[in-house]
């Protein structure tokens, strides 16, 4: 990671003052030795945020503030764990800040037909409803950030969610809704360390942190700027997938989360929503949420949190209801695209994101 980062600042940036910057937890993994020892042309400098309170959210504030004191103009920020970075990701991400103007970069990846569960169940088709406009990577991971707006994103309230995973939908929903100009660059294949083991921890803290910074801007949405956009998802098709022992335990955990807060769902979601929901969940055989039901859920759940007197301390309890429903939605959205094409897959991404903004655009 760092020598490749290294080589894309040498090579397309040399004129430049640069600074190689590795923000972390007190991990024990040697983390600081490595990456302290590793030859660069480019100085580096070690952050630690302590082991307190970790996250990759606590990590990147305290990066802004540390780039805010030495006034830094232009951020490219990596995850740690990519196996596929590119010297080039480092210009896709800088230059649009430099030369064209931009406030912030978001990824677009080639990636498999299995991944992106929160992205494309949530994380899409939530942005395209709120703002109207088709960010394919709201959540990427790689993103590019200038002085402007990372001194705007200071400015926000942080909870507990955006000290998290929670901080990728925080920046890119403040950037929407600030009316920073952005813009999609292509990355090319992403592949770092399955994902689908922490998936829930990661949607729990997605969902917290969306919720609460597009309620500040869904009934003023006249700064939002239309995206640069890159031509469309890359999907290809592959065989990986979780492991299925673990799929069936969590779908078993799920099952029993769902009938134990029956009477909240039904408080919550209606009494034919949630029989729907009991049909598959606790009387099916396998998991067959359809996009259409999802969308009817998700939406409903939307319209409660975004009422004008919602009380904001019931969103973690909104989040682990709907969390159950998630996790089923995601393992049948695995069956319906396993006989699909990559085109007819992206079509299906692209429709589930349609049919929520119509759900919600009525309501907001």
């Amino acid at each position: 990671m760092v020598k490749q980062v290294d080589l894309g600042l040498k090579k397309f940036f040399p004129k430049y003052e640069c600074l190689i910057i590795n923000v972390d937890s007190n991990s024990t993994d040697n983390t600081k030795k490595m990456f302290l020892g590793t030859n660069t042309f480019f100085p580096k400098k070690y952050l630690n945020t302590g082991k307190k309170l970790r996250g990759k959210g606590k990590n990147l504030i305290s990066l802004f503030k540390y780039c805010d004191s030495l006034n830094i103009d232009y951020i490219a920020l990596f995850d740690s764990d990519i196996k596929t970075i590119k010297p080039s990701w480092v210009f896709s991400l800088l230059n649009p800040l430099i030369v064209e103007e931009f406030d912030y970069t978001t990824p677009v990846y080639s990636r498999g037909c299995y991944d992106g569960n929160v992205t494309n169940n949530f994380a899409y088709p939530l942005t395209y409803a709120i703002f109207g406009i088709e960010l394919q990577q709201p959540i990427g991971g790689e993103f590019g950030l200038n002085k402007r707006l990372y001194k705007y994103l200071l400015h926000q309230a942080i909870g507990k969610a955006e000290l998290g995973f929670g901080i990728d939908i925080f920046m890119t929903y403040h950037a929407i809704g600030g009316g920073f100009k952005i813009c999609e660059v292509y990355l090319g294949k992403k592949k770092h360390k399955p994902g689908f083991p922490t998936l829930m921890d990661k949607f729990l803290q997605f969902f917290q942190s969306a919720i609460k910074v597009s309620r500040i801007y869904k009934d003023n949405l006249g700064k939002v700027r239309p995206v640069k956009k890159y031509k469309s998802i890359q999907i290809f098709k592959t065989r990986r997938q979780p492991d299925r022992k673990l799929v069936l335990v969590q779908l078993k955990k799920f099952a029993q989360d769902f009938k134990g807060n029956l009477s909240e769902y039904k408080r919550n979601l209606g009494e034919e929503l949630t029989n729907n929901l009991s049909q598959v969940i606790l009387m099916g055989q396998k998991p067959t949420i359809s996009s259409a039901l999802w969308v009817d859920v998700l939406a409903r759940f939307l319209n409660t949190c975004y009422e004008k007197n919602f009380n904001l301390k019931r969103i973690p309890k909104m989040c682990y209801l709907i969390a159950p429903i998630f996790y089923w939605r995601v393992i049948s959205f695995r069956e319906e695209i396993k006989y699909l094409t990559p085109i007819e897959i992206n079509k299906r991404i692209r429709n589930q994101a349609r049919l929520l903004r119509r759900k919600l655009i009525t309501k907001l």
